[in-house]
């Protein structure tokens, strides 16, 4: 009697290249959302100026400067799945219908859903983090006219 042992698939490089994917995607919406947030900070500067000319902490400051980004963030993040998601299915659809019968059982659509989610709550953390750290606390007064 001899006794072996299944190792299981070769391994195909598949999880190196959805981390890679993942990682591109993550620096493309990260890079987005910091940017849009940067210009909305810029733009509420006297807002935030006012903010702390009527006695609003760092605190609050950093937290409005946050929300803005975790906004921009989440909004980002659901539509760009959602579109992949959306683009992905059709692509597959369109492949299936240009193959042969007998190789269309090779086009399916297998949703990532562990690298979705953590996609999906890890951006708009990292979003929020970043531009909560990143806000002064002080800002130099100015004077509003209007």
């Amino acid at each position: 009697m001899t006794a072996s042992t299944e190792r299981g698939p070769e391994p195909t490089g598949e999880a190196f290249t959805a981390l890679l994917i993942a990682l591109i995607a993550a620096a493309v919406a990260l890079g987005v959302t910091w940017l849009a947030a940067g210009l909305a900070a810029a733009e509420s500067r006297p807002d935030l100026a006012t903010l702390e000319a009527v006695g609003a902490t760092p605190w609050t400051r950093r937290t409005v400067v946050a929300a803005q980004a975790g906004a921009i963030s989440v909004v980002g993040t659901v539509l760009g799945l959602g579109t992949g998601g959306v683009l992905g299915a059709a692509l597959v659809r369109l492949l299936r219908s240009w193959e042969a019968a007998s190789t269309a059982a090779a086009w399916t659509v297998e949703v990532p859903w562990l690298w979705l989610i953590g996609l999906a709550v890890v951006l708009p953390v990292l979003a929020i983090g970043a531009a909560w750290l990143v806000t002064r606390p002080r800002l130099t007064l100015t004077r509003r006219l209007a």
